[in-house]
């Protein structure tokens, strides 16, 4: 219980923290008006929150306390693997500012505006589902240690079982309720095409499946066999996203950030998981989860055909049928 009340304050206090961070943040682009500003807030916020977290953890926890120094070779192995995950999160914020980089550049900001519009609300949705996976990063490591090879391996195909029909719900809501939202949200000029929002289906399904793999990877600390990937699969698609955004625009840039992640960050991350993790052949594992990809593929477009024809059905009523009345 003490431990509980303890843990429940930690978090009160974290809480108080981020909302008096937000609260000057918007005060300052308020009254300032000064995006600079914004930013040198958001730094000094950062700086006193982990002042704050430091001396509650200390209060909380003060049987807690470094001493004395660890071996030589203990050093040497944290330090490896800082360097290792150092690699790994460069190369997932190159990733992931690639795109937009290279759409102000080559589009407009105008394009970058619509396309950041859609991005967040896909991004929103990807937030809450990840809040999910990331939740099991403890237990999945606790799984590893303790548990059989056997046993981890079942435990990923229900996590991926799991989380492909989770995703197979989210996209079919995209490809029926994305324009429409849009539509209310920023008004039917600020649209991008229909078939945008198919690629986007794709890219979300696709980066949620791969967002499992990189959660098992984090879990059992395989950063140094991975410690290549993401740099690699970033350079990847920054090169693919300069060469097909010069004939397809903004098709382009997803369609290569797909390609990235399919030919080149999914199977290297799956072939170091089997090798490192699971000691096991990683093709049924693929044969399977592109079958539930498939499934999903096939009720999304179902259900938007469905959802079409309704609507196109009911455009054709007279205005009194529409309302409910009756002549």
């Amino acid at each position: 219980d003490l431990r509980m009340s303890r843990g429940l304050g930690d978090v009160y206090k974290r809480q108080v923290i981020n909302t008096v961070k937000y609260g000057v943040q918007l005060a300052v682009l308020y009254f300032m008006r000064d995006y600079y500003a914004y930013i040198i807030v958001a730094l000094l916020s950062g700086v006193v929150s982990n002042i704050v977290t430091a001396i509650v953890v200390d209060k909380l926890y003060p049987q807690y306390k470094a001493m004395g120094k660890l071996p030589k070779e203990d050093v040497q192995i944290i330090n490896k693997r800082i360097k290792d995950l150092f690699t790994s999160k460069i190369g997932g914020v190159v990733y992931d500012s690639a795109d937009t980089l290279v759409i102000s550049a080559f589009l407009g900001l105008t394009a970058l505006a619509k396309y950041q519009n859609y991005f967040f609300v896909m991004n929103t949705i990807f937030g809450f589902v990840t809040l999910i996976t990331s939740s099991s990063l403890a237990g999945i490591g606790n799984s590893l240690v303790t548990e059989s090879e056997e046993k981890n391996y079942k435990d990923l195909r229900k996590f991926t079982f799991l989380l492909s029909w989770l995703s197979a719900f989210c996209i079919c809501c995209f490809a029926c309720l994305y324009q429409p939202f849009m539509t209310l949200w920023v008004g039917k000029a600020n649209l991008l095409p229909y078939g945008m929002v198919l690629i986007l289906c794709a890219y979300f399904i696709i980066r949620q499946i791969n967002n499992l793999l990189n959660l098992y990877k984090d879990a059992a600390g395989m950063w140094h066999e991975d410690r290549w990937r993401p740099l690699i699969c970033s350079l990847v698609n920054l090169v693919v996203n300069l060469i097909m955004v010069q004939f397809w625009g903004l098709y382009g840039i997803l369609i290569s950030t797909i390609i990235a992640m399919l030919v080149v960050g999914m199977p290297w991350l799956t072939h170091n998981l089997f090798t490192v993790v699971f000691h096991c052949s990683w093709k049924p594992y693929v044969g399977r989860t592109l079958r539930y990809v498939a499934l999903a593929a096939v009720c999304c477009g179902a259900l938007f055909v469905a959802a079409f024809y309704t609507a196109f059905a009911r455009a054709q009523l007279p205005p009194t049928a529409k309302r409910g009345s009756v002549a």
